[in-house]
């Protein structure tokens, strides 16, 4: 079936980072795939091409959700990746 690719460039112990990861745990949407991509990371590269450019904007942690070959918006905002999530 459809899967939702869901990216989220950041630092790993930023509480904006882990809030979006935790209400990605929460929701149960099937055949997800969650990506922590580490700002300056290359070695995801390798394994995840698309994620490549799915940096974070203005040196903060950015949401990128994908479905279909087709992503919404970068967002910062937490309220947006749970509208995204839930869309």
């Amino acid at each position: 079936g459809p899967s939702k690719e869901i990216v989220i460039a950041g630092n790993p112990d930023d509480p904006v980072t882990k809030q979006m990861l935790g209400i990605i745990r929460t929701k149960f949407i099937p055949n997800k795939i969650v990506i922590l991509r580490l700002d300056g990371e290359n070695e995801i590269d390798e394994l995840v091409p698309y994620a490549k450019d799915m940096k974070m904007i203005d040196g903060k942690t950015t949401a990128y959700v994908c479905e279909n070959f087709a992503c919404k918006a970068p967002t910062n905002d937490v309220g947006e990746l749970l509208k995204y999530l839930d869309g």
